[in-house]
């Protein structure tokens, strides 16, 4: 999955985006990326072992959850000594971790240690500020990133509940941080609590790897593998492997992502989860007819030219087994803070991929730093009454069944943000996600677009979301839609965008891939549209009605 920072770009390069748009079809190339679970259709389960539960909290495990945030800060460029006349520091806050806001390279967090303690206001920290900071927000605390993680861990395994203790402040900042949710019993558990998460991690941030304070992740057993050549349509109740070899690692009950790759587009553009009922030979029988065709007009390709084309992400149409899949995990209450923590990469709050009924319930998330959310390859995601505000917007991409209501985004005035100009987006719905909900958010004031979907993306419903105005220079969409079809865009509210070649709604074909998607038998009706100098703009293969 690429890194979530990289998305951050987009709005470095939204003006060759969102340029000419009387002259081209919105040109868009991405820089990156309730009940569900096949709703009447049958499955296999597995049996899962329920007697084996836990609940416990962090300070079970240890944690201190003495997480200080002050406002007054000031450290200057080029020293170690951080000041602050509200802190009260004494002999134990040394060797606690310590972000300061503002004070890192170019305007980004500062985040080090506290070597000394000098006095109740002066502290020395392990590393130098690049920039000088006053009257900063600066948050330290006792590292509990293990007692965290060991709560986590140990309860979800079991299928328990860890409790993020309420009123408590946890900090999490080492070199190690991520707390990633995966193994072989990672079915239920809930992460819960009013508890507060302040994500900072210490060093370089590695993509995949430290970057994301809770990372929940299935494992791909085996593949990549290629389908043989030729379209597999809708309805179909089977497909084939290219290899024998490649089927004979299939058995009755197992689950696969079918995805195809779009070189041009260097991302995944049709993707669906599909439950193996038998395998003869190279011929793969599934529990369920398929739900959408796949066109397979891709050549299979894991040469690494283009350098989209490798052999974890081959291009072309390709099936990958899953086992160890997390699912039925929930996250609910809890709190989460992410300073503008950027060091080769940014940090997000919660990352899915590959995971089945994931639950994000009722989370607060302020992330100075990139996306609170972001999912990859899931099924069955719901994502409901969640308040984030972020440097990147949330992000569902290749997910199918996804169900988001309720949810708030880009609401000015948290702790990191405050009533400053919108910093990102508020919706990205990319590349490939399908049979999904997005219904009744509401997103304030933001960058570029308000809602965008972005090639393959199909049958959803977008409905009944209140958007902010947009600002971005010469041109600005409410919902921008490229490469998509089968989709109901009805009932928003859409105030008003700047530049004068703003758009309401609009919708177009995919450029500049392999083998463009054409936008076709999107439904647009009943949407209050205002303050663009094109409100509608949909071609004759869309449907559009009268607007209220």
């Amino acid at each position: 999955m690429p890194s979530p920072n990289s998305r951050k770009q987009l709005g470095y390069t939204f003006a060759a985006i969102l340029v000419t748009l009387y002259g081209s079809a919105y040109a868009i190339r991405p820089l990156f990326l309730c009940q569900s679970l096949f709703g009447e259709y049958s499955t296999f389960e597995p049996n899962i072992a329920a007697g084996n539960s836990s609940h416990a909290t962090p300070r079970d495990y240890g944690a201190r959850g003495d997480a200080i945030t002050v406002t007054d800060g000031t450290i200057s460029s080029g020293s170690a000594h951080f000041t602050s006349a509200v802190a009260a520091f004494g002999a134990a806050d040394a060797g606690k971790a310590i972000v300061v806001s503002g004070a890192g390279s170019s305007g980004n967090a500062l985040v080090a240690i506290i070597s000394t303690v000098t006095g109740p206001t002066n502290v020395t920290l392990s590393a130098t500020a690049s920039t000088t900071v006053s009257r900063a927000r600066a948050d330290y605390g006792t590292d509990d990133t293990a007692a965290v993680r060991s709560c986590v861990q140990h309860s979800t395994l079991l299928g328990g509940r860890c409790t993020i203790n309420a009123g408590a402040r946890f900090m999490m900042s080492n070199a190690s941080t991520t707390i990633r949710v995966a193994g072989a019993n990672v079915a239920g558990g809930t992460i819960d609590g009013k508890g507060t998460l302040i994500f900072a991690p210490q060093g370089p941030l590695t993509a995949g790897s430290n970057d994301r304070l809770f990372y929940i992740a299935s494992s791909e057993a085996a593949g990549p593998f290629p389908v043989r050549a030729g379209p597999i349509a809708r309805g179909a109740t089977s497909f084939t492997a290219q290899n024998s070899i490649d089927a004979a690692q299939l058995s009755r009950g197992d689950w696969v992502i079918m995805t195809e790759k779009d070189s041009g587009a260097t991302d995944v553009i049709y993707s669906d989860w599909l439950q193996i009922s038998s395998v003869v030979g190279t011929t793969v029988n599934i529990v369920s007819p398929l739900r959408m065709s796949f066109p397979n007009a891709r050549t299979f390709n894991t040469s690494g030219s283009p350098a989209a084309c490798l052999p974890a992400s081959p291009c072309g149409l390709s099936f990958r087994k899953l086992t160890n899949i997390a699912h039925a995990l929930t996250i609910k209450d809890i709190n989460i803070i992410v300073p503008n923590v950027i060091n080769g990469n940014g940090a997000s709050g919660i990352v899915t991929r590959d995971t089945r009924g994931i639950h994000i319930h009722n989370v607060t998330c302020d992330d100075a730093s990139s996306n609170c959310y972001a999912g990859y390859l899931d099924q069955g995601l719901v994502f409901v009454d969640n308040h984030m505000n972020s440097a990147v917007y949330p992000e569902f991409a290749s997910q199918v069944d996804t169900t988001a209501i309720g949810n708030h985004m880009n609401q000015t005035g948290s702790d990191l943000h405050g009533f400053v100009a919108p910093q990102t987006g508020g919706l990205l719905i990319d590349f490939g996600t399908g049979f999904s909900t997005f219904d009744g958010n509401t997103i304030g004031n933001n960058l570029q677009a308000c809602v965008t979907l972005l090639s393959g993306v199909h049958d959803i419903s977008l409905g009944g979301n209140t958007c902010g105005r947009t600002s971005f220079g010469t041109g600005s969409a409410c919902i921008l839609v490229r490469g998509s079809y089968r989709n109901t865009i009805e009932r928003n509210i859409c105030p008003g965008g700047d530049g004068v070649s703003s758009f309401g709604i609009t919708l177009g074909d995919s450029l500049g891939f392999t083998l463009n998607i054409s936008s076709f038998a999107n439904s647009v009706r009943g949407n209050r549209v205002r303050g663009y100098v094109t409100l509608y703009d949909v071609g004759g293969a869309d449907v559009l009605e009268t607007d209220h």
